[in-house]
């Protein structure tokens, strides 16, 4: 058995670590092989496995992660909110995005988007990013000065937060946003919506499944087009509280209780298959 989250390492290198990319896209394909069943988060990367490695279709289930409602929901405690924003340093107002600072991210670009909207529209909100340093992240930070944007005030980098101070940051954005270049599920624009906020993601498929019609949706290579529709739900409250309440409808069809019991069914079958000599995944 094993669980595939995405084929980003294969489909785009050059946004992996040399060693580590070059790992997987060595070994994958024949560990691939020895699998009776795989799971994939998604039906998008279910189907790239199929044509990618010529998966047979019956052996690869795409399941779809869930959102722990325990934690991610919507919080009314003002003392809370602010006692967060207080901890971080963050303003009252902001854009949030939550992701590693790593290339397939996207944070440079969502950085040139975040610049032109502040050409747009002088009071835009800071934008504050939320993770941890990954491979190359040293070209976000000057990516983010070369663009003439001031840390600390239009661009907060808080690093990596506790698990249980993400609630509190996603409840507390005025708009979320996600603007990977690739993902396979994308966890963090789930969460945000399970808490309500209002969230804007670029295309990839694995993020386009999961966000549906709830969340804004905007081309990853496009920054103008970023900052348009950035514009245009931070200036519309009454647009943010449809995405707000599309985007808590949406969060509902993701649960982990759902996912763990498909998972569970698709274990029991590769055992059963194991026991019995049934074949392997590949044709």
């Amino acid at each position: 058995m094993a669980t595939v989250h995405d084929l980003h390492f294969a489909k785009r290198p050059e946004d992996c670590h040399a060693l580590g990319g070059g790992y997987l896209r060595a070994v994958f394909p024949s560990r691939l092989k020895l699998m009776h069943r795989v799971i994939t988060p998604t039906e998008s990367v279910r189907r790239e496995l199929i044509e990618m490695y010529g998966l047979a279709p019956q052996r690869v289930r795409a399941i779809a992660h869930g959102a722990d409602t325990r934690r991610f929901h919507p919080i009314e405690d003002a003392g809370r909110l602010e006692g967060a924003r207080r901890a971080y340093g963050l303003p009252a107002d902001f854009i949030l995005t939550v992701c590693a600072l790593e290339p397939r991210k996207n944070i440079e670009g969502l950085l040139r988007g975040y610049r032109r909207l502040r050409g747009m529209m002088k009071d835009a909100p800071a934008l504050v990013v939320v993770g941890g340093k990954g491979w190359k992240f040293e070209s976000i930070f000057s990516t983010a000065r070369a663009l003439g944007l001031a840390e600390g005030r239009e661009v907060i980098f808080t690093g990596r937060v506790p698990d249980e101070d993400l609630p509190l940051l996603y409840n507390s954005a005025r708009l979320f946003v996600l603007a990977s270049r690739e993902e396979g599920f994308g966890l963090p624009a789930l969460e945000a919506m399970a808490c309500g906020a209002p969230t804007m993601t670029s295309k990839a498929s694995g993020l386009v499944e999961v966000v549906g019609e709830a969340a804004a949706r905007v081309d990853a290579g496009d920054p103008e087009a970023m900052a348009e529709k950035m514009r245009e739900i931070l200036s519309d409250e009454s647009l943010r509280r449809t995405m707000r309440e599309a985007s808590l409808q949406r969060a509902k069809l993701f649960s982990w209780e759902q996912c763990a019991r498909e998972t569970l069914a698709v274990y029991e079958a590769a055992a059963a298959e194991a026991a019995g000599g049934g074949s392997m995944v590949r044709h």
